[in-house]
């Protein structure tokens, strides 16, 4: 499912679970496209139920729900990776029972508190990995897990109502004072730049603070910097931008 606008569509009933799209066991491709304005009580943008879903490269603009972007439940594997999800009502990204996300390289960003509650990320019972995003400016919560036994790290949560709830992080540019290895709580110092307005500041403590190389993150294609610069040597913390 690539390269779509899935817009202002509504799901009026209380059993409606997307507004955007709704998979049930199976694991499609959902890649380079644009959700905004649609609504769920439910979730706004993406749920996958029962399936390996990969989530990639989207924008999640405007939506509302319970969760307003992207929601998996039920088992699975599903990678979400590479999304911008900014702007929504509800929770960015969600992760319920028994699934086990691989959710890397996110913009995470300035969703409200919806009917429920809000938050960057919710993760409730899922095993999931958190690496490389920027979770920044939403309602409540940056990253909130129950009975989860998350693996965060490489992260930028800031100016978030409470980054961590629940759980723990490492190697990560927190602002608030959650202590970890590797963890720094200094200004993240974010620029505007060609595709959006979190990039880095070439004198951030977030460059080359990672715990891995680049590389072997499968980072080095991709940019923290305005000035494009891929990349290299130690990855830098938080959300990567594609080339221009």
């Amino acid at each position: 499912i690539q390269g779509n606008v899935i817009s202002d569509n509504y799901v009026l009933g209380d059993d409606g679970l997307a507004g955007g799209i709704h998979c049930n066991k199976c694991s499609p491709t959902i890649t380079a496209n644009l959700f905004t304005g649609n609504f769920s009580k439910a979730v706004g943008g993406v749920h996958c139920l029962e399936g390996s879903a990969t989530i990639s490269g989207n924008m999640f603009d405007g939506n509302v729900g319970l969760v307003g972007g992207i929601c998996c439940t039920d088992e699975g594997a599903p990678n979400v990776s590479c999304n911008i999800v900014i702007g929504n009502e509800g929770f960015g990204i969600a992760c319920f029972p028994n699934t086990s996300p691989l959710i890397m390289n996110n913009l995470i960003a300035k969703n409200r508190a919806s009917f429920y509650t809000g938050a960057g990320i919710w993760c409730w019972g899922s095993p999931a990995i958190i690496s490389n995003n920027t979770i920044a400016g939403n309602d409540d919560f940056g990253i909130i897990c129950y009975v989860s036994l998350t693996v965060i790290e490489n992260c930028i949560l800031w100016d978030n109502d409470d980054d961590l709830w629940n759980t723990t992080a490492t190697y990560s540019c927190i602002g608030d004072d959650d202590r970890g290895p590797g963890n720094i709580h200094q200004l993240p110092m974010f620029v505007s730049g060609p595709l959006g307005a979190y990039y880095l500041d070439p004198a951030s403590a977030c460059i080359d603070a990672g715990n891995r190389s680049a590389e072997s993150a499968s980072l080095d294609d991709f940019t923290t910097q305005a000035d494009g610069y891929l990349d290299a040597g130690t990855v830098d913390i938080g959300f990567h931008y594609p080339l221009p």
